[in-house]
């Protein structure tokens, strides 16, 4: 990337020393690149500094030859002399033998201020003075317009704050020059990669790419600095260790401020842990297609097995009926039975992934909330020191310089505004942290993973989490209204309860259409307790209040329900020997009751035994 860019009002009108001008240019840009890529290896900026102290002495001698033949005065031409013996001595100083990435930079920004005011002012000046140039009208070279030259400089200042913030994000970031050539890496790229920067440098980072992923990568990824466009894309990363990374990276064109395309800027992101996750859940995904092929198949035997029965027994007119009539509810009850079985398994991958899921959030939300705590501390800490400072101020000369760069310095951060609006973020901050730890924990309570048996539950608890899992289908559409009583606790199946209150408590949802209300009702009386759920939304006519716990029956559009929700939910509270009781008019909303007893497991004893084994066909 340049650091000094030609423009036309470089030009002297003396062809001879535009041209040098020009060449003078080229070498300091030169150098700046070999210092940019950390060449001191290579020995590159060495041979650039001895090409740029050659051709300076060069430079210098057409130049005085030109003057000695337009007849400059001795004076003039003698200051000249000495203006260039100077600065071949102050050039030479910096040594080409122990030439680091400091002393380079440093020789950078001292070339850079020279050659602007040596090219506006010392040799425009004596071009004008001498007659020897073309330029039809004088530039004005008033000292802003040499401070404006100089302010170019101060891009080396910009590079270093640039490589300093992105040393100290967690993301992999990397820049590129126009050929697509990498000029930079930070460090949390050289971390999760292993590789050092020299290894890294230029094209050297392509020997990490995945070597299934390569070719697609870098057709992409020189295509867009060609076009000039940003672009997104997944790989995969061989580190030196060994380990395969998945990044997810964002590349972005840069411009100068004249428009000029000089390269791209990458962001990339380790998203390993969710690729990980995502195969496992197609491994899953798969696997239980299979068992749904087997279990089809079976069922598909077992079919054609009772159609060739039937069809041979045909003779037998009134035995074939009864038996066909048998043999469909078999086949219905089987259908019913295996899609009941599909839905439980799903519900029971998503639960362990979702308490999965849950433990992975957990730790790092524990760490984010420690160290907001401690950040707390550290900026209460920060503002009574500032207090302090802001006491001693009053003690400063009052209109004084002192006094006047505080005002200023304040003013441009806008420190009254950042010092009453700290404490509110970091406020924010620690209520959404805790906000987050409050859904990670009613995930877990809702999955239930490690609770596959009957115990003791606090419907209330179950109620609670079930509302925090399913809040974004709830809180756009209704108010929630908790009208709780004193419940004892019920033996039961927490997981499968859950699954209940979720399915009535969606379906509420769905049946309000702008904004209504959703009333949870509970009530311990004659040895069982009941949980209501009501809401203001369509309501239910009668022909369809008829059938909504029939299996796959459903009022919602192809696509949008499965019709097993409600059934799956019967079927549950029958085997807690529960039952569901219903209200409903048109227009008026609906009044789910769930009923299920009390069981005193020391008095009574436990729940049949095939109740308890029923649970594994829900």
């Amino acid at each position: 990337m340049a650091l000094f860019v030609w423009e036309p009002r470089f030009e002297t009108g003396q062809g001879l020393i535009d041209t040098h001008h020009r060449k003078l240019v080229e070498l300091i840009n030169a150098l700046g690149e070999a210092v940019a890529h950390n060449s001191q290896q290579s020995g590159a900026i060495a041979d650039v500094y001895r090409q740029l102290v050659d051709y300076t002495r060069y430079h210098f001698s057409s130049e005085e030859k030109l003057m000695q033949q337009a007849g400059m005065d001795q004076l003039a031409f003698q200051q000249h002399q000495e203006t260039h013996r100077s600065f071949i001595c102050s050039l030479e100083s910096y040594s080409d033998e122990s030439f680091d990435q400091a002393t380079g930079e440093a020789l950078l920004d001292y070339l850079v201020k020279w050659l602007s005011k040596h090219i506006l002012l010392t040799d425009k000046q004596m071009v004008e003075a001498l007659g020897i140039g073309s330029i039809s009208s004088k530039e004005d070279l008033d000292p802003q317009k040499l401070v404006a030259a100089q302010l170019l400089s101060a891009y080396r200042e910009s590079e270093e704050r640039f490589r300093s913030l992105a040393d100290s994000t967690p993301a992999m970031m990397w820049l590129s020059g126009i050929d697509g050539s990498r000029s930079f890496f930070n460090q949390s790229w050289l971390l999760h990669t292993s590789q050092i920067l020299s290894e890294a440098d230029g094209n050297g980072w392509q020997s990490l790419i995945h070597e299934d992923d390569k070719d697609a990568y870098l057709e992409r990824y020189h295509c867009a600095h060609r076009t000039h466009v940003g672009f997104n894309a997944e790989l995969r990363v061989n580190t030196i260790e060994g380990r395969t990374l998945w990044l997810l990276e964002t590349a972005n064109p840069r411009y100068r401020d004249n428009g000029e395309f000089i390269g791209c800027s990458g962001c990339c992101v380790d998203i390993s842990a969710q690729k990980k996750a995502q195969l496992e859940l197609e491994r899953l995904n798969l696997s239980l297609e299979e068992q749904i092929q087997e279990q089809t198949l079976a069922l598909t035997t077992a079919n054609e097995y009772l159609l060739a029965e039937a069809e041979r027994r045909h003779s037998y007119q009134n035995q074939l009926e009864k038996e066909k009539l048998a043999q469909q509810q078999l086949i219905d009850k089987l259908q019913q039975t295996h899609d009941q079985l599909l839905q439980s398994e799903k519900m029971s991958a998503i639960g362990q992934l979702a308490a999965g899921v849950a433990h992975e959030i957990n730790n790092p939300v524990g760490y984010v909330s420690s160290n907001l705590g401690t950040l707390t501390q550290y900026v209460s800490n920060l503002q009574t020191l500032l207090k302090t400072y802001e006491e001693l101020e009053s003690h400063l000369e009052p209109g004084g310089e002192a006094q006047k760069q505080l005002a200023n310095a304040k003013q441009s951060i806008d420190y009254e505004f950042i010092n009453d609006d700290i404490a509110d973020l970091l406020k924010e901050s620690q209520e959404g942290v805790e906000r987050v730890s409050r859904i990670v924990k009613d995930l877990k309570d809702f999955s239930h993973v490690d609770q596959g048996e009957w115990l003791y539950a606090d419907l209330h608890k179950c109620i609670d989490s079930t509302l925090n899992v399913v809040w974004n289908e709830l809180k756009y559409k209704a108010e929630v209204v908790k009208e709780y009583s004193d419940l004892p606790e019920v033996y039961c199946l927490a997981s499968q309860l859950n699954q209940v209150f979720m399915n009535l408590l969606i379906n509420a949802a769905h049946a309000i259409k702008d904004h209504g209300t959703i009333t949870i009702r509970t009530r311990a009386e004659d040895e069982q307790i009941w949980v209501e759920i009501q809401d203001t939304g369509c309501g239910i006519s009668e022909e369809v209040k008829k059938r909504i716990f029939e299996p796959f029956y459903t009022t919602k559009e192809i696509g949008t329900g499965t019709g097993l929700g409600l059934s799956l939910s019967y079927g549950i509270i029958e085997k807690h020997q529960g039952h569901i009781e219903v209200e409903s008019k048109e227009g008026e909303g609906s009044r789910f009751r769930v009923c299920i007893p009390l069981w005193d497991v020391e008095e009574v004893g436990a729940p049949p035994v095939e109740l308890q084994m029923s649970e594994s066909h829900v």
